[in-house]
């Protein structure tokens, strides 16, 4: 049970950011697979240089407008 509340505390937070960055449908599947080829690769607990380098993969992924959008919610601000 506790792995299905991460995974979910997860998806609400990938579901916020294509949310924030006001993703167009292609880009959200593209980084949603992102992430899913994340988790399957690296766990439920991956390094934080593996965190760091999907979040630069990402963010490539995305518009500089969106990039700044982006990395706010990823801090935790508003």
């Amino acid at each position: 049970m506790w792995t299905s509340g991460l995974v979910d505390d997860r998806k609400e937070k990938l579901d916020a950011l294509m949310l924030a960055i006001e993703a167009t449908p292609e880009q959200a599947n593209r980084i949603r697979g992102m992430f899913r080829e994340f988790g399957a690769e690296n766990g439920l607990r991956p390094s934080a240089e593996k965190k760091g380098e999907l979040a630069r993969k990402v963010l490539a992924k995305m518009t500089a407008e969106q990039r700044v959008k982006a990395v706010k919610v990823m801090r935790g601000e508003k």
